[in-house]
């Protein structure tokens, strides 16, 4: 979507409640505002959207008509960001609008970073995110929370949920870490859904997970979906960019033949399941085989009513996809796998915006040099691992064009 406008409608409509940080951003890219208690206390349930940072950040957007400095990720990577294929408002949109901006309520997506516990280490993840990770650099993987922090925070998440129009139609989604190894999860979800039950329409209740979980965990999972059907809608998103050894590579420590197994056990339980494929120098290439893959397991014929594609990229670090040359990209036969598998399971579900994230992220490809730092990096993780990344197209062929 090209706009008139430097807004973006997720600074508005999404909050992201990262409980470690002790922080909030209003996008997963933004910059991370921290919120004392001074504010929680001041502002009660109005914290989540009249906090100082984004009242500064907003009011920068519509009277300046450009990003505000917290929105750094997509000034730097402009114009391949992705900022144009997330905003959901159009021109018009906002020209009938403008005014309301300053004051009105457009919050519809909560997501709940509860922790950094995680069974995995992905390439373009790192300590901050995932405590495998940490332990692989020898850092600390201490992931305490200030319970105090997090039950004012929710406290006024509470009271801001049971003030909600009943008409509201709002989503929560839980992040880690990997949800399904973190306590919390199961303890938030319930205090959500007994909040919840004003609104006519179920809140969608979202689990952001790896899905490499061990059958106790999964079967956890199960049950906790069946007992909640009534006062909530459940939705999975996986994330996954890749298969067998090359999945295994990329999501460092998953077992993919496990992961194959969760992800067909699942299938018809949540109202809707979203591949979260966040591709990155390994993944982009190789994308046309992960949709014959996610078509085939899937079953082409799910693909209108309980699963989908959402894309995202690496636009930072040495796993950024602009490292890999486009011409090791064959982009139109990646949309055309795309096209024909869709085009075989009927109605074409989002399938626009689906191929506006490929020629977008298509775009950035190539505009990063291969040079020695990038090349001893990679080195330095595989050995770590004990993993020769360059084994894998496309690093083969950046390797040797390096030497």
């Amino acid at each position: 979507m090209n706009s008139k406008y430097n807004i973006c409608s997720k600074m508005w409509t999404d909050v992201n409640i990262n409980f470690q940080r002790q922080t909030f951003q209003h996008c997963c890219k933004q910059i991370h505002s921290k919120i004392s208690f001074d504010e929680i206390d001041t502002l009660g349930k109005d914290v989540f959207q009249k906090h100082k940072s984004i009242v500064s950040d907003r009011k920068i957007s519509i009277e300046e008509d450009r990003l505000p400095p917290s929105c750094k990720w997509c000034i730097d990577t402009a114009p391949n960001n992705i900022k144009k294929v997330w905003n959901i408002w159009s021109d018009d949109w906002i020209d009938d609008n403008i005014e309301n901006l300053y004051t009105e309520n457009y919050v519809t997506y909560i997501d709940l970073d509860i922790g950094k516990s995680c069974d995995l280490a992905c390439v373009y993840c790192g300590p901050w995110s995932s405590t495998t990770w940490a332990k692989e650099l020898d850092q600390p993987t201490n992931s305490t929370i200030d319970t105090v922090w997090k039950d004012k925070i929710l406290a006024n998440l509470r009271e801001y949920i049971t003030t909600l129009d009943c008409n509201t139609k709002i989503v929560f989604n839980i992040l880690g870490g990997e949800p399904l190894l973190i306590t919390d999860t199961y303890d938030i979800i319930k205090y959500i859904s007994v909040n919840c039950g004003h609104l006519n329409h179920k809140p969608d209740m979202m689990i952001t997970t790896n899905l490499n979980c061990k059958p106790a965990l999964l079967k956890k999972l199960l049950l906790t979906m069946d007992e909640t059907a009534d006062t909530l809608n459940w939705v999975l998103s996986v994330s996954i960019e890749d298969i067998g050894d090359r999945a295994e590579a990329v999501r460092y420590h998953i077992d993919f033949k496990r992961f194959e197994n969760n992800l067909r056990a699942v299938i018809g339980k949540p109202h809707m399941i979203y591949l979260t494929v966040t591709l990155s120098i390994l993944s982009f290439a190789n994308l046309g085989e992960f949709i014959d893959w996610s078509f085939d397991i899937m079953g082409e014929e799910k693909y209108t009513n309980d699963w989908n594609f959402s894309l995202n990229n690496v636009q930072e670090g040495y796993t950024d996809l602009a490292y890999c040359p486009k011409q090791l990209i064959d982009i139109e036969t990646i949309k055309s796998k795309f096209r024909d598998n869709a085009a075989q399971s009927g109605r074409l579900n989002k399938f626009e915006s689906v191929i506006s994230h490929l020629d977008n992220m298509y775009e950035r490809a190539g505009t990063k040099e291969i040079d020695s730092k990038f090349i001893k990096w990679w080195e330095a993780m595989g050995n770590r691992r004990n993993m020769n990344y360059f084994a894998y197209f496309p690093m083969t062929e950046l390797k040797n064009a390096k030497i």
